[in-house]
C-alpha cells in the first residue's frame, strides 16, 4: 500500500510539472505569435517590378490591371513621344505609354520581354510600355527610403522612394502623379 501511495505522489508531482511545463510553453507561444503578429500588421505593400533599360522599378500592384506581351499599338499622329500609340483592349482603346521619356531616359526598342502593364484605379485605364517584367514583390514601408537629391527635380516628381532588394537599387514610381503629367495626354 505504502508503494502504491508513493506512485500517487509521483504521479501528481509529475502532473505538477507537466502543468508548469504547459504554461511555460504556452507563455512563451503567446510572446512569439505576438510578435509575429506584430511584424505581420507592419504596413507591406506588393509591388509589380519592372525594368526600363538599365534601371529597376516597381509601381504598387493595387495600380496593375494585367501584363501583356506587346499587342499590336496603332500610332497616333501628332501625339507627343510619350505616347507609342493605342491599343485594343477587350472592346476599349487604351493608350500605351513610353514613360522613359518622362523619366530622361532613352527609348528602347520592342524585344521580345517587351511588355505593357495595363493600369487600373486611376482615372483612366493606360498602357505602360516596359523593357521586361520581373516579377511580384512584398516589401515594408520602412524599406522604402526617400530618393537621392542627385536626381533630377522633374523626374523627382514622379518618384515616390526606392528601396533594395538582394541586388539591386528598385526605384518606386508615384502612379497617380506619373498618369496625371501633361505630357501623358492626348490633346
Amino acid at each position: 500500500m505504502k508503494a502504491l501511495l508513493e506512485k500517487k505522489g509521483n504521479v501528481k508531482n509529475n502532473l505538477t510539472d507537466l502543468n508548469k511545463i504547459l504554461d511555460e510553453l504556452r507563455t512563451a507561444f503567446d510572446h512569439s505569435f505576438s510578435a509575429a503578429i506584430e511584424t505581420t500588421a507592419e504596413a507591406m505593400e506588393h509591388v509589380l517590378l519592372f525594368s526600363l533599360g538599365e534601371v529597376c522599378y516597381a509601381i504598387p500592384l493595387y495600380y496593375t490591371q494585367e501584363v501583356l506581351k506587346v499587342p499590336y499599338i496603332t500610332r497616333v499622329p501628332h501625339a507627343p513621344p510619350v505616347i507609342a500609340g493605342i491599343m485594343n483592349l477587350n472592346g476599349e482603346i487604351v493608350s500605351v505609354c513610353r514613360i522613359s521619356h518622362i523619366l530622361d531616359m532613352p527609348s528602347s526598342e520592342t524585344q521580345t520581354e517587351s511588355r505593357v502593364l495595363v493600369t487600373k484605379n486611376l482615372p483612366y485605364t493606360t498602357g505602360i510600355f516596359v523593357d521586361a517584367v520581373h516579377g511580384i514583390l512584398s516589401v515594408s514601408e520602412q524599406q522604402i527610403q526617400p530618393i537621392l537629391s542627385t536626381i533630377s527635380a522633374g523626374k523627382a516628381d514622379f518618384i515616390r522612394g526606392e528601396f533594395y532588394t538582394e541586388d539591386k537599387l528598385v526605384i518606386l514610381l508615384d502612379m497617380k502623379k506619373l498618369t496625371s503629367a501633361p505630357e501623358m495626354q492626348i490633346r
